[in-house]
């Protein structure tokens, strides 16, 4: 088959196009920079200049192709890519896979975009579902909460560097799931037509607080040094999407202020995944657990920097 992946430089898209090569397939990018992009190319990718804020060659791009897979997201503004560009970039993907006739559309949402469509990362993601569902296309719509690659940069690091871990609001319990996990299941989407036409959540298989990540990072660092932990109340987070809507340069981030608040309001963020895995054919016990990719990078980060002889300090205290 042959594949369009929109977003393949991404944290999840990577791992989409690498998985979707290394099952037979076909893979065409469409990315911004081809040289930061080379390394798809490696993979064997063929690589298409362009990006979902410019995609007048998009005829080209999707001739001959059987299905598309976008895991397109957004930054806070940063160089025209908002949440509001993406949304019309993909909402001109799925008219120009339509026209093109294409088999199949891929399409990554966010975990219960449905119950916050009034947030506008989520509802813009609700009402691509919507444009996908009534397009006539054969889809799978994807719902991930959080990866489990992003804890390191929140998580791990800091205690690994013994610097400060920020906690926003009121902790929620998150389910991650591995990108490797997820993009598994992208893969398997393309060749299974029973799950077409569907939404599925993709979650971990269990829920972890802000404090149970710290304490078992802390675990497997095994610092002398007590992890120094600062606590932003949810307030101080309304407070600065309120600021961020009155300056040009800023009303961008206050959307993410305002997703971020969804994150930090003490809700449960997971899914049975037991109906996807049946769905695809995965068992449970194949999905990655934290206990077992954190222990995994703690045990390589480890390795390096006794390498590097590094010393960690030998009094534990809290400050």
């Amino acid at each position: 088959m042959n594949v369009l992946v929109v977003g393949g430089t991404g944290t999840l898209g990577r791992q989409i196009v690498k998985k979707v090569i290394a099952d037979g397939h076909s893979v065409r990018c469409l990315v911004r920079d081809r040289v930061r992009a080379q390394f798809l190319e490696e993979w064997g990718a063929v690589l298409y200049k362009g990006d979902l804020n410019n995609l007048e060659n998009l005829p080209e791009v999707l001739e001959g192709v059987d299905a598309v897979i976008t895991t397109a997201s957004a930054g806070a503004g940063l160089k025209g890519n908002t949440i509001y560009s993406v949304d019309r970039g993909n909402q001109v993907l799925i008219e120009g896979a339509k026209k093109a006739g294409i088999k199949l559309f891929i399409f990554t949402s966010i975990f219960k975009c449905d119950q916050y469509p009034n947030v506008p990362l989520m509802g813009l993601k609700l009402d691509r579902e919507k444009q996908l569902k009534a397009s006539g296309m054969n889809y799978v719509i994807f719902r991930p909460t959080a990866f489990l690659q992003g804890v390191i940069s929140q998580y791990a690091i800091p205690i690994l560097e013994q610097k400060t871990v920020w906690v926003l609001g009121e902790p929620s319990s998150v389910a991650y799931i591995s990108t490797l996990d997820a993009a598994r299941f992208y893969s398997l989407a393309l060749t299974k037509p029973e799950v077409h036409n569907q939404t599925f959540a993709l979650s971990g298989t269990e829920l972890w607080t802000p404090d149970e990540l710290i304490g078992l990072c802390d675990e497997l660092a095994d610092w002398p040094r007590v992890p120094k932990v600062t606590r932003l109340p949810l307030s101080l987070l309304k407070f600065m999407r309120k600021a961020a809507k009155y300056f040009e340069w800023t009303r961008y981030s206050a959307d993410f202020f305002e997703f971020s608040e969804v994150i930090a309001s003490g809700e449960s963020f997971g899914a049975d995944m037991q109906p996807t895995c049946d769905a695809f054919g995965v068992g449970m016990g194949e999905l990655t657990t934290m206990e077992q990719f954190l222990g995994e990078y703690f045990t390589k980060m480890k390795r390096k920097l006794r390498e590097m002889n590094y010393k960690p300090p030998k009094v534990r205290t809290p400050f």
